[in-house]
């Protein structure tokens, strides 16, 4: 489950639904509710529209290097990857995956809580000013 607080517009997120089993969906409204209006996530997927009116089945992507490569970076060496953002402008993270260890480096700080892909589209919305494209 992912708390509220930690979802934007934009974001990839798994909603596990009893009749469609585990689809991947793009976060395109947020309204948390109250005693009157019930909590809602509404989002796009390959086959339509939908909304979900509970949190308790919105889940997490984990990280892999499937996804970072369909978030457009490369890899430029073993568990390193770039990004261009600009001209002569790029993102550079390093992703070292270990059974014990999964970690996000950028300009050598590790981020032990990015994950999740919602995660590191929020964390490259804070540092760049700009949406991560997936392509799915």
């Amino acid at each position: 489950m992912i708390a509220a607080n930690e979802l934007r517009l934009g974001n990839w997120i798994l909603i596990k639904d009893k009749l469609l089993g585990d689809i991947e969906v793009q976060i395109t409204g947020i309204v948390i509710g109250d005693e009157t209006i019930p909590d809602q996530i509404h989002y796009k997927w390959d086959k339509g529209f939908g909304t979900i009116h509970s949190f308790g089945d919105v889940y997490p992507i984990p990280l892999t290097e499937e996804i970072l490569l369909k978030c457009g970076f490369e890899e430029l060496y073993k568990s390193k990857y770039t990004r261009k953002l600009e001209h002569k402008v790029y993102f550079f993270i390093e992703w070292i995956e270990r059974p014990y260890k999964k970690c996000i480096y950028y300009n050598n700080h590790p981020f032990k809580h990015i994950k999740y892909l919602h995660q590191l589209q929020n964390l490259f919305k804070s540092l760049t000013g700009n949406d991560l494209k997936i392509e799915v």
